[in-house]
């Protein structure tokens, strides 16, 4: 098994030794293009806002490799966003319980083993702890999502609404090398932002109104 260390960070430097470690190709600091030594398809990775970044994912190992995700000097969170099954949408959307939402700590590390033979389809959210409290902190009740996501320290599951996961779904329909795909997926990444706080503020008031 080949295996790899790297860095997540808000900029697009990172990219930069991963690409090193499974010798990609990277182009225009953006797409990494997976080797076909060792699978197909790509990454995309751009600055969605001061704060917010995206690393959209689409891509099928054909050999084992562990990815180790190791701390970085920045303090943000990663939201990951990979549906367990994404052939039928229909059926994903009718499954009331999935906890393909991962939300961890850039300051923890973390090992990763790609499922060969397996596409792989999300994307990942870095969100800076301080810009992602201020977000909280205007919400009622911000004490309760905050300790959520002060519980990172380890892997934190939850589930995709199905909002979020038409959103998502409609990535494979477009090409990252067209022109237009930066910018419909930072509004993409905007609106699910959007979708995990209000979530969570109507999942707190609906609690209230249970006591």
């Amino acid at each position: 098994m080949k295996i790899t260390t790297h860095f997540y960070s808000l900029k697009p430097q990172w990219q930069r030794s991963f690409v090193d470690g499974i010798n990609a190709e990277l182009i225009d600091d953006k797409i990494i293009v997976i080797p076909d030594t060792i699978g197909t398809g790509h990454t995309y990775f751009t600055e969605v806002a001061p704060g917010i970044s995206v690393l959209f994912s689409d891509y099928m190992l054909t050999s084992p490799i562990r990815m180790s995700k190791l701390i970085s000097e920045e303090e943000f969170y990663i939201f990951d966003y990979y549906p367990s099954e994404f052939g039928d949408l229909d059926d994903e959307l009718n499954d009331t319980i999935n906890l393909d939402l991962t939300i961890l700590n850039n300051q923890v590390e973390n090992i990763y083993d790609p499922i060969v033979n397996q596409r792989v389809f999300g994307f990942s959210l870095f969100i800076d702890k301080v810009m992602m409290h201020k977000f909280t902190n205007e919400m009622p009740h911000s004490e309760f999502l905050n300790k959520k996501l002060d519980n990172s320290k380890e892997l934190h599951k939850d589930y995709i609404d199905s909002h979020s996961l038409i959103l998502i779904f409609s990535l494979k329909e477009k090409s990252i090398f067209d022109v237009s795909f930066e910018e419909y997926l930072k509004g993409i990444s905007f609106k699910l932002l959007a979708n995990f706080l209000n979530r969570n503020a109507d999942s707190v008031t609906k609690k209230e109104y249970m006591l």
